[in-house]
């Protein structure tokens, strides 16, 4: 099981000790243009592998409408990374929550293995058909270190 379920709208990026408090307050600053959101997933799940190959995540994948709004709050992000001569978003960006991971890129065999896939999606159904609610995102949060920043959203917009 995956600790802190998120979604990303950064890769993970090294900021010096002494941009920290400028940096949240650009961002701050940023995304407070951006509006809170409901979000909503596609009901099957998918795998993915970390770019150093190292491992491979189930995920719930993002609706693609929902994705739109995540992409703004993507381009506020970058805009304050290119400041700081950061790396950006992944272009195109598969907006997910990590559900489960194993170690190195088991992608091919998790995607073979017709009744994990079948279990596990089955799963999901019974989640959204029992329980499933939009999730309304209002804040991103900026961790840096030990240190946590939540950043509210401006305007409310229900998608």
């Amino acid at each position: 099981m995956i600790k802190g379920p998120h979604i990303s709208l950064s890769k993970v990026v090294n900021l010096q000790y002494s941009w920290i408090n400028e940096f949240v307050t650009s961002l701050r600053q940023k995304i407070d243009t951006n509006q809170k959101f409901s979000i909503g997933w596609k009901s099957e799940l998918q795998s993915f592998v970390n770019e150093q190959r190292t491992r491979t995540f189930i995920a719930l994948t993002v609706h693609p409408l929902s994705s739109t709004f995540l992409s703004e709050l993507v381009k506020s992000v970058d805009f304050v990374l290119k400041g700081y001569k950061l790396e950006k978003f992944y272009d195109p960006p598969l907006f997910h929550v990590s559900l489960l991971w194993t170690l190195g890129d088991e992608k091919e065999k998790i995607e073979a293995d017709k009744s994990l896939n079948a279990s596990l999606n089955a799963r999901i159904s019974e989640f959204f058909e029992e329980s499933y609610e939009d999730f309304v995102v209002d804040m991103i949060t900026c961790k840096s270190g030990d240190r946590v920043f939540n950043l509210t959203l401006g305007k409310s917009h229900e998608s």
